[in-house]
């Protein structure tokens, strides 16, 4: 906690706004699956279930995610944002029209949404991206929980580029290998940005609020860069169709994600705060 710098805290309508509308897509999300549930569960191809998806990750996931990260930055490693305000009205409801037009695009809409939906999300992203990269690079601390933020951020960078390349094929009619993009999108989404921010904020929070141990440094070094090589390694074996290196690269997950749960689980087990809650 002494490490923390909460006077660097921006704003907290900054974080708020994009807590305020996540929920909504949570419940729309319900509302999709309450209404055509049958679609939703029989095929990962079917509109309303990548409605759904696309409802939880982009709609809820990635508001929370930006907002939380957005006011973690400069409190935990350092990374103060320029003009936080002026970020997060850009973000937000760039973020929060592409998040809604996406799914309806999916739902039926017709391309114009799709179309609207991939200026809108670009602008939010990459704007978010850019600001904080920015953030981070410049960010005076050392340890995994910089690095392995550095490299969430550019794996969104990287799952968002490739989701507005597949959204190109239904919304602009480009001609691009489907299936490889969904495959690479999913994996970079997943493991490049979900998961390497989760163990960024791990290596955090964890000991902070269940008095465990701290993380250690080779932990800090060793998963991330087993994540990172799986995913490198899985995105030049999908394209060149390698399929030995396919095997390779998920067993490198595999081992990536594993560590990762053994390892805070071992943690875990070190608590010294006695609650359970």
């Amino acid at each position: 906690m002494s490490a923390l710098s909460f006077e660097q805290a921006p704003p907290a309508s900054v974080p708020l706004r994009f807590f305020v509308t996540a929920p909504f897509f949570g419940v729309a999300a319900g509302l999709v699956l309450a209404w055509n549930w049958q679609a939703v569960t029989a095929s990962r191809w079917a509109p309303e279930t990548v409605a759904v998806v696309h409802l939880m990750t982009v709609g809820f996931m990635l508001q929370v995610m930006a907002g939380a990260l957005l006011q973690v930055m400069p409190v935990a490693v350092g990374a103060n944002v320029s003009h936080p305000k002026l970020v997060a009205a850009i973000v937000h409801p760039s973020l929060t029209l592409g998040g809604a037009l996406l799914p309806l695009g999916f739902l039926g809409a017709g391309p114009l949404a799709l179309q609207a939906a991939a200026v809108l999300l670009a602008i939010g992203v990459f704007a978010f991206v850019v600001v904080a990269g920015l953030a981070l690079a410049r960010s005076p601390a050392v340890g995994p929980p910089l690095l392995v933020l550095r490299l969430a951020v550019a794996g969104l960078a990287i799952a968002a580029a490739l989701g507005l390349a597949l959204v190109s094929v239904f919304g602009f009619s480009l001609a691009l290998p489907l299936g490889v993009l969904i495959d690479l999108h999913v994996a970079w989404a997943s493991l490049g940005w979900a998961l390497m921010l989760l163990l960024g904020v791990a290596y955090l929070v964890v000991p902070m609020f269940q008095l465990t141990p701290s993380y250690s440094v080779r932990t800090g070094r060793v998963l991330p860069a087993l994540l990172l090589s799986a995913l490198v390694g899985w995105t030049v074996a999908m394209t060149a169709h390698l399929e030995p290196l396919a095997w390779l690269s998920t067993a490198l997950g595999i081992a990536g994600v594993s560590g990762f749960a053994i390892v805070t689980l071992r943690l875990q087990s070190k608590r010294r705060r006695k609650v359970t809650d």
